[in-house]
């Protein structure tokens, strides 16, 4: 169910270092640019979607969706990307989730969005098996003056500056739904997954 009170910020502003340079959300899995499965995902559950990337922006735009890049020159990471997109969000809600997992659960938004209201927490993270998964995170948009100042100071590292806050978590027992892919050996663990899910 669409939740209007959310906007999801997928971030592809990484520079894909693991993966020959190349931009992750415009890699391909199975002929698709992975920034589409996530897309696809996420779109049916909020009221709004944007792209953060620094590169290969004509590209991002081409999906329908505003795209924000960082206000530096240099590529400081996911936290520079959502401190520059939390101003320009509408919405009291903010989702972030990353462009290189195509496996999004449908009914992530839903989750997380009850979860916070439910623990009256200030933000909401994602939990797999093995670990947190802090790219995946819903908070208000209050938390912006405090995210601006975070990245001005060079304070760049997601998780810290997630758990320093008030959070509560919803736990996902499917790993694979947090699978995101940083070499091509992941890329094909995605494509073996994905041929098995076109089979059930």
């Amino acid at each position: 169910m669409k939740n209007e009170v959310i906007t999801a910020l997928i971030l592809a502003g990484g520079e894909g270092r693991r993966l020959g340079q190349e931009d992750k959300g415009l890699v391909e899995l199975d002929g698709r640019p992975l920034i589409s499965y996530v897309l696809e995902a996420i779109s049916p559950q909020v009221g709004a979607v944007i792209i953060s990337a620094n590169r290969n922006l004509s590209r991002y735009r081409a999906f329908g969706v505003p795209v924000i890049s960082d206000h530096h020159d240099t590529c400081r990471g996911p936290l520079a990307g959502m401190a520059a997109t939390i101003s320009e969000v509408d919405t009291p809600y903010l989702l972030t989730l990353p462009c290189d997992s195509p496996f999004v659960p449908p009914d992530l938004a839903a989750r997380m969005y009850a979860t916070l209201q439910q623990e009256q927490s200030e933000l909401c993270l994602a939990r797999d098996p093995q670990r947190l998964q802090p790219l995946f995170a819903l908070f208000s948009t209050d938390l912006a003056d405090d995210l601006n100042q975070s990245v001005a100071a060079g304070k760049l590292k997601v998780e810290k500056w997630m758990t320093q806050h008030r959070y509560s978590v919803v736990e996902e027992t499917a790993p694979w739904r947090f699978f995101n892919i940083n070499t091509p050996e992941d890329l094909a663990t995605a494509k073996a997954h994905l041929d098995e899910l076109q089979t059930k």
